[in-house]
């Protein structure tokens, strides 16, 4: 209902632009369905905030783990000297009877 309103008011302003100032209604028409379709697209990424918040503060403690030195990093003198360069690995992946499953939905 409200977005109706929105709408019949929108149109109506249009009108009132096309008729006192000659201005082009694809470009007006451009210009809300853009806002319209940004602010939607806003409101949607908006419900994640708390999400990433959570998402970095587990990054952080994961990688707080990663870094820790441990005795065998340590007394290892090929990691001081630098990493070793891996070989170039090709290989095949196939997966059989996969099936996902979402309990919470």
């Amino acid at each position: 209902m409200a977005q109706n309103i929105l709408f019949s008011g929108l149109y109506y302003a249009m009108a009132q632009f096309s008729v006192h100032y000659g201005s082009d209604p694809m470009n007006q028409f451009t210009a809300i369905f853009a806002i319209f379709f940004g602010s939607q697209a806003a409101a949607n990424a908006q419900q994640f905030g708390p999400d990433a918040g959570k998402a970095k503060t587990a990054g952080t403690k994961i990688f707080n783990c990663i870094d820790i030195p441990t005795k065998t990093m340590i007394n290892d003198k090929k990691r001081i000297m630098g990493p070793k360069k891996m070989p170039k690995c090709i290989g095949k992946i196939e997966f059989r009877d996969v099936w996902f499953r979402y309990p919470t939905r």
